[in-house]
């Protein structure tokens, strides 16, 4: 490994500060490998590892691994009560070699949000676009020595379990979104402060629960919101900048209306006159009677003619008048 290929050495012995933070307890990670191909056996390279004064370990690399190979030693400095850790490589034998040193800080276990607020929060994160400035990354309460997201208080809840927010005060923070429905999950807010922001869309008629716990909740100066008195009533088809669920359903419904209605007018058109294929012309009976009305016709026209053709052959010749 590279790490152990570079080593630090000095007649003398070798010092060195740490910055680390004051109360809390620390890992150091000592890195050797003896590349010195002029120590040949061991006790040629022996020193003495302090920290803080406290003799931690006397090392032997060669003792330990033999040569050109990886020794790591490791020491816990517990509550701190300075700035700075103070780190020692005393010789006994040779000079002291060192490839590498690491510090750590052991952060304690704490509590976490219980799951359903984190969903809760990270939902209202969206759907309120909360700016990045506000630090709403990661739990929405851990650790707890921080303030990790802005605006939000919360404390322990019954069972000592896990945490809870109880208020959100983000008034003025120029919140252009809408509020989740996952608001609903906080069970344990009290308070909400979302005055003086861009907000619009229909408001949860869960948040009514908070008024019903004996906190407070402030909307006020966002003119977009709506639903719950005093707002006004939402639009009927449209909520959140998109279409309300009420609207999805009166389209659902058109369209299906609709295409039911086309495929009834192609049936009939199409499938069921094609089988039942009828001869829209006169009736057959009708037909017949109109033919022997005209047979009838004929025959008493001719009647008519042959009558007036023996009347004339029939008649006297009248004498022409001299006069």
């Amino acid at each position: 490994m590279k790490l152990y290929q570079p080593a630090v050495t000095i007649d003398g012995g070798l010092e060195y500060e740490l910055a680390v933070d004051a109360k809390l307890d620390y890992l150091v990670w000592f890195h050797f490998a003896e590349i010195d191909s002029t120590v040949k056996k061991a006790g040629e390279r022996v020193f003495d590892v302090l920290v803080n004064e406290k003799n931690v370990s006397r090392v032997n690399i060669y003792n330990e691994v033999g040569s050109f190979a990886v020794y790591s030693l490791n020491y816990t400095e517990k509550n701190l009560s300075s700035s700075v850790l103070n780190v020692k490589l005393v010789p006994l034998v040779g000079t002291p070699l060192i490839s590498g040193l690491e510090n750590y800080a052991m952060v304690p276990a704490d509590f976490s949000t219980v799951p359903e607020q984190v969903i809760a929060m990270r939902a209202l994160k969206d759907s309120l676009r909360v700016p990045d400035r506000m630090g709403w990354n990661g739990d929405p309460c851990a650790p707890t020595d921080w303030d990790a997201w802005g605006g939000v208080t919360y404390h322990a809840n019954k069972n000592g379990a896990g945490l809870v927010i109880t208020q959100i005060d983000l008034g003025s923070q120029g919140l252009k979104g809408y509020i989740s429905d996952q608001i609903s999950l906080l069970s344990n807010l009290i308070n909400l402060r979302l005055n003086n922001n861009l907000l619009e869309g229909r408001v949860p008629e869960e948040l009514y629960s908070v008024g019903v716990r004996g906190g407070t909740i402030d909307l006020s100066g966002n003119k977009g919101l709506c639903g719950v008195p005093p707002l006004p009533d939402c639009p009927l088809f449209w909520e959140n900048g998109h279409l309300s669920k009420g609207g999805k359903i009166a389209i659902g419904v058109s369209c299906f209306l609709f295409v039911s209605v086309v495929l009834l007018v192609v049936y009939i058109f199409c499938i069921w006159r094609g089988k039942n294929d009828y001869d829209f012309g006169l009736p057959s009976d009708l037909m017949s009677l109109a033919a022997k009305r005209n047979r009838y016709q004929r025959q008493k026209s001719l009647m008519l003619l042959e009558m007036e053709s023996h009347h004339a052959k029939g008649l006297p010749s009248l004498p022409l008048d001299p006069h």
